[in-house]
């Protein structure tokens, strides 16, 4: 029988699908031949090798480290794994086997049947199963903000994804769902720049006065569009413009004077400061005092007191 010559390509093909093979960790058995309608067929099994103890905590240490996981890698966690593993890849040989053996023609031989589950793996599942991630995804589901369990990559996650959170003023957005979205971006499913979309929107939905301030100004936070009021405040009652807040009921006042509903225009920052000047917090001010010291020297000269 004459042999055909495989392309560079194919060749290139075949090698990938070969790895995709061996990397999957299936081994391929043929099974016995079965009868259908008169004509032989040979089908596939595709069979996992089931993780040992060792194995599996070797996996695990590598998913911990990576993770900065701050628990403790108990037997009962690693025997978790093990029994979620088994099951997992056993679900996953299951399906690729029934693809495979519907695309079996009579008489395939096993080289017929790992080409085709080799192929189907590096085509159809590139993502088949994999022990390093499986391990990695199974680390991080035990991660948690609660008991403790995150380390320094989650933390510093949670700590930018509430400095984002608090920056578009997105107070209706609970702590359980900024932390999940923490987790996220600590292990690389989302980027910061996502996270920072998904707060925009809640942004223009708190700051609807707003909303064609953050069209226009790409990558803004509230914080940002708020910074001539800030600055307006923190100058007329002589403060650190780092310890005011977006939800500062004076503030919040000025830039959405009837809240979520958006009807109403935010303040002009001459209106701002008139109203800031009517507050208590203006009369502790040195310039209120500069100023009522002002108005009683004035005062007294103009009642010829001399002064």
């Amino acid at each position: 029988m004459a042999t055909t010559k495989l392309t560079p390509a194919q060749l290139e093909a075949k090698r990938k699908a070969a790895d995709a093979l061996k990397n999957s960790g299936i081994v391929i058995q043929p099974t016995t031949p079965t009868t259908s309608n008169n004509v032989n067929k040979s089908t596939g099994s595709s069979v996992i090798k089931k993780i040992d103890s060792a194995s599996a905590k070797t996996l695990l240490d590598v998913a911990i480290r990576d993770s900065q996981y701050a628990g403790k890698l108990s037997p009962a966690m690693i025997q978790e794994f093990i029994d979620a593993f088994n099951k997992e890849s056993v679900a996953q040989a299951k399906t690729i086997s029934g693809i495979i053996q519907t695309r079996l023609k009579p008489g395939a031989t096993p080289d017929d049947i790992a080409s085709a589950t080799a192929n189907a793996i590096s085509t159809e599942f590139p993502n088949y199963f994999n022990a390093k991630t499986f391990a990695t995804n199974f680390v991080w589901s035990k991660i948690n903000f609660k008991d403790k369990t995150a380390g320094g990559n989650a933390l510093k996650a949670l700590q930018t994804a509430q400095d984002v959170a608090h920056a578009y003023g997105s107070t209706s957005i609970a702590d359980a769902t900024v932390q999940a979205y923490a987790l996220k971006i600590a292990k690389g499913e989302m980027s910061l720049d996502d996270f920072k979309a998904i707060m925009q929107k809640e942004g223009i939905k708190n700051y609807p006065q707003f909303a064609d301030a953050f069209k226009n100004t790409p990558g803004a936070t509230m914080y940002d569009l708020a910074g001539a009021y800030i600055n307006q405040m923190a100058n007329t009652l002589e403060l650190d413009p780092n310890t005011i807040k977006l939800d500062n009921p004076l503030l919040d006042r000025a830039l959405r004077p009837d809240g979520t509903a958006g009807k109403l225009p935010a303040q002009s920052l001459a209106d701002f400061n008139r109203s800031l000047m009517n507050t208590p917090q203006w009369e502790n001010t040195t310039s209120a005092n500069e100023n009522a010291r002002s108005a009683a020297t004035g005062l007294a000269r103009a009642m010829g007191m001399g002064l």
